[in-house]
């Protein structure tokens, strides 16, 4: 049997690109409200509380271009929340790092984004979000 276009918009892999999208827009606006007019928090929550790692890393974390994420990192530079190190032993490559600055910002942003997401959540009983979690984990591991 042939599905119908109704079924693949109550599927499971419909249903979580939609929620996808809606809550990114809704972190957007979060973050619009915060300053933000562009995903360049998104490489600070990711370098937020780490050590120093590669650009091309970094970018890979973002699932963003190298190129596009240069354009982030320099204004999260001029905004002096970013350091830039040469790689000890690569030295076409680039260490990056939060500045104390960045970590203090990396924590402030954290701290709302969970919020946030406690409030979406807040009427989702916690074995719900623990098997929505498994599930996660083991999508995950079939997509690689």
């Amino acid at each position: 049997m042939t599905p119908s276009p109704c079924h693949l918009l109550t599927s499971f892999s419909y249903q979580l690109m939609q929620l996808a999208r809606r809550w990114r827009r809704s972190d957007v606006q979060l973050m619009a409200r915060e300053g933000y007019t562009d995903v360049s928090w998104v490489p600070l929550l990711h370098l937020y509380g780490g050590g120093p790692i590669m650009q091309k890393e970094l970018a890979a974390r973002c699932g963003v271009e190298t190129s596009s994420l240069m354009r982030l990192l320099d204004k999260l530079k001029a905004q002096g929340l970013l350091d830039r190190q040469p790689h000890p032993v690569d030295q076409r490559a680039w260490l990056l790092e939060l500045t104390p600055a960045g970590q203090e910002e990396g924590k402030r942003l954290t701290q709302l984004i969970m919020d946030a997401e406690q409030a979406r959540l807040k009427d989702v009983p916690e074995e719900l979000r623990e098997a929505f979690q498994q599930l996660s984990e083991t999508a995950m591991r079939n997509l690689n």
